[in-house]
């Protein structure tokens, strides 16, 4: 090639990129947080839902009933619409897909799908011969990265425990679990499970004969423990439940002396301790918690606190105050000094001499999954006046007091993606940080938290999405948002 004909071709290329970079330079979407995969599920007038960018571009059109966050490149989505496309039509069971960040239909269709641990994998079901059809429905795991079935479609029901990291099915009377990450085998159980939800502070029982050695005992129950991702065994004659997912095993045992000895074992997420008939007085459940009136070694009354995962949160012969406000338990000490369990956390604060505690409850952020326990005091000033204050304290022990002096007459909201969501007359919330310095002003009729520091806000009967300083990203046009 010449000379003379090769400067042209430079000049073509060098066009091409700086053209190239222009339109990459105009992009002015986000890529972090909730924006950082194919975009956000909203729901547009018609119900119909699609996903967007952070401009509310469509990147993926609105053609389904129902939609699910993107998770590891993955998306459930599902469509109930008929051949002739009819918006207003709604009779036709929804049929469940798995689709990639393009938008494209990568599994199904299915009669329900959940993606699970990361999306990594999918639970998912098929009724009958087909997800079409009607009959009895038959579930599987479906691994997403290898394109293909982990777990058959041979379960009767399948469900995610996120708390216990496992996944539980059942089939032909046996309930199978696999570690939610790997699909590993924990165990498999005969019997449908006695209790458990699968939510923070239930157990998972199972109850088997016991075998002809166990002359004092009926049956065997089998408790998942889900910290180990295994099972504890208790030999016992009954199982009553205590309440709040507490179980109590009872069983019987030689005492030495050619007699026998009831002792009772409390059940949370796993096996607590085994005290002797003689050393409990009492036992109240409430809250994930479980308070043992027990006898000492010197004939005393003592206290111990259990949280549902067995660890031991209080020991002492003062008795732990029941407090309606928050359902948990108190416990006040000197100086103003006071310690609250609730939902199996502990935390501690301290009022001042002028300051009388008015009750209590916790607030958990959903986005950051800090925990808080927020509470009231009444404060009286030197010309005799009572102000009532609101405080809150997290489980690290910092403290944050949300003083009308700064907060104006604004109603404190509870927490909400590391911020404070705050309230105004009318039923406006806005957002404020921990110290109540206002973020964004209090317009909107609803706040939600999104990853990233962004959050969806509903303006009038419409949503969009929002930054933490209040600066507007969608537009508000939405019906809904699935996030």
């Amino acid at each position: 090639m010449s000379k003379k004909k090769f400067v042209p071709v430079i000049i073509v290329l060098a066009l091409v990129l700086a053209l190239a970079g222009v339109l990459a330079a105009c992009d002015k979407t986000e890529k972090e947080g909730v924006f950082a995969q194919a975009g956000i599920p909203v729901q547009d007038e018609y119900g119909f839902w699609g996903y967007v960018n952070s401009a509310g571009e469509e990147v993926i059109p609105f053609d389904y009933t129902w939609a699910s966050p993107f998770d590891n490149g993955t998306a459930v989505v599902a469509t109930a619409k008929t051949s002739y496309n009819v918006p207003d039509v709604y009779d036709v069971p929804d049929v469940f897909y798995l689709i990639n960040s393009g938008g494209s239909r990568i599994a199904g269709p299915y009669a329900y799908a959940q993606l699970i641990e990361g999306g990594n994998y999918a639970i998912v079901a098929k009724a009958g011969s087909s997800a079409f059809s009607e009959g009895d429905v038959l579930y599987g795991i479906y691994d997403i990265g290898a394109a293909a079935m982990a777990k058959d479609f041979a379960y009767s029901s399948m469900s995610w425990d996120k708390e216990a990291g496992a996944v539980f099915a059942e089939a032909d009377n046996f309930t199978y679990v696999w570690k939610a990450a790997d699909l590993s085998d924990v165990g498999v159980r005969a019997g449908a499970v006695e209790s458990g939800s699968g939510s923070q502070g239930y157990a998972y029982v199972w109850t088997e004969a016991a075998d002809a050695t166990d002359e004092l005992n009926a049956y065997v129950y089998q408790i998942y423990d889900q910290e180990n991702f295994g099972f504890t065994s208790v030999s016992g004659n009954d199982l009553t439940g205590s309440g709040y997912g507490w179980w109590c095993i009872s069983s019987d045992a030689a005492d030495g002396s050619g007699g026998t000895v009831t002792n009772y074992t409390f059940v949370g997420e796993k096996v607590v301790t085994t005290f002797p008939q003689a050393d409990v007085v009492s036992a109240e459940a409430e809250e994930d918690m479980l308070l043992l009136t027990v006898t000492n070694a010197e004939g005393g009354r003592e206290y111990l606190l259990f949280a549902a995962n067995g660890t031991q949160l209080y020991s002492g012969t003062q008795k732990p105050v029941l407090d309606s406000t928050s359902g948990g338990f108190i416990l006040e000490g000197e100086n103003g000094a006071y310690t609250v369990f609730v939902q199996g956390l502990k935390f501690s604060f301290t009022l001042n001499a002028q300051s009388t505690f008015a009750g209590g409850r916790i607030y958990e952020d959903a986005q950051t999954e800090e925990v808080y326990y927020g509470y009231t005091y009444r404060q009286e000033a030197e010309d005799g006046t009572i102000s009532v204050r609101l405080a809150a304290v997290a489980e690290d022990g910092t403290a944050y007091a949300f003083d009308p002096s700064v907060f104006g007459n604004k109603d404190f909201g509870g927490f909400v993606g590391g911020n404070v969501l705050v309230g105004s007359a009318g039923g406006r919330v806005g957002i404020a940080d921990k110290q109540g310095n206002m973020l964004v002003e209090c317009i909107y009729s609803d706040l939600r938290a999104l990853d990233g520091g962004y959050y969806a806000a509903k303006l009038g009967n419409a949503w969009g999405v929002i930054k933490a300083d209040g600066s507007q990203l969608t537009g508000f046009r939405f019906a809904d948002m699935g996030v």
